[in-house]
């Protein structure tokens, strides 16, 4: 392995596949290295080459074909440009007229319209089958523990597997860290809760996830919006423009995979933002 970074191993042997792909050194259809093969090339485990290749498969990057290998996927071009990033000046803006969000819900889950409106991946970009397997097999180990209510702060269980992979993020939580929350809309809605009031301000990129747009309204907080980029998310100049200007009691950012961009804000950009808030004493 080339110098260490302070990732986690399996996930720099991912990070520098994937890079290789993009480069065009794998192209569509090569297969990769075998788990062995690549355990020796890389001086690593097995199960830590396994790992790797999981998350490629995730990405969307291999799949893997039985008694066959590793192949690399196909992917769609990249036809379609960016959208273009706001210029319009953060200023704070009332939520009190932001319409409900059920109608979209509703227009979600109907069969004869395209979801453009949500981020709802399709069927067939979903591991269906393997997920039916899995819950399967986790609801015959669990048996009537699936079907009980778990009381606050959630599964212990889950909590200390949780604790077990912090070690992987090189933080080393205890299970007590944890709350268990259903989705990140109920975590979003504890954690605004505690730390702001009516009549708040909270800086969002824009644009935003709608549904977290329709939170801060019923919890009866105002949005500053700063511009962000598919390419880098948050614009930190107008953070701190903005920062400087107005009076914010959070910060509410997607880093990663942010909705609806899809952008991954570059590892600069979250320290200067972390550094601005401790700066700021604002939690994000």
């Amino acid at each position: 392995m080339e110098k260490d970074t302070g990732q986690p191993l399996y996930l720099r042997i991912a990070d520098r596949m994937e890079a290789m792909i993009d480069a065009g050194s794998l192209r569509a259809g090569d297969r990769i290295p075998s788990v062995r093969h690549s355990s020796v090339q890389h001086q690593v485990s097995v199960p830590t080459v396994m790992q790797a290749y999981a998350l490629l498969e995730s990405r969307r990057l291999i799949e893997a074909r039985p008694k066959s290998g590793f192949y690399v996927r196909a992917r769609v071009a990249k036809g379609l440009g960016s959208p273009q990033v706001c210029r319009r000046k953060p200023q704070v803006a009332s939520l009190a007229g932001f319409g409900s969000v059920l109608s979209m819900l509703q227009d979600v889950t109907d069969p004869s319209l395209v979801p453009l409106g949500a981020a709802v991946p399709g069927d067939g970009l979903l591991p269906l089958e393997k997920l039916s397997r899995l819950t399967a097999s986790l609801a015959r180990r669990m048996k009537s523990g699936s079907l009980r209510y778990d009381p606050p702060p959630g599964c212990l269980a889950l909590r200390k597997e949780l604790s077990r992979l912090s070690l992987d993020w090189g933080c080393g939580l205890d299970a007590d860290d944890f709350v268990v929350t259903l989705g990140a809309s109920e975590a979003l809605h504890l954690a605004l809760a505690a730390v702001t009031k009516p009549g708040d301000t909270v800086l969002v990129e824009s644009p935003t996830y709608y549904g977290t747009l329709g939170l801060l309204a019923r919890m009866k907080l105002k949005v500053v919006a700063v511009p962000s980029s598919p390419e880098e998310g948050l614009e930190m100049a107008a953070v701190r423009s903005t920062l400087e200007s107005h009076k914010v009691a959070a910060i509410l950012v997607i880093p990663n995979f942010s909705n609806p961009l899809g952008s991954m804000m570059p590892e600069k950009n979250r320290r200067e933002l972390l550094m601005l808030a401790e700066v700021h004493g604002l939690p994000i």
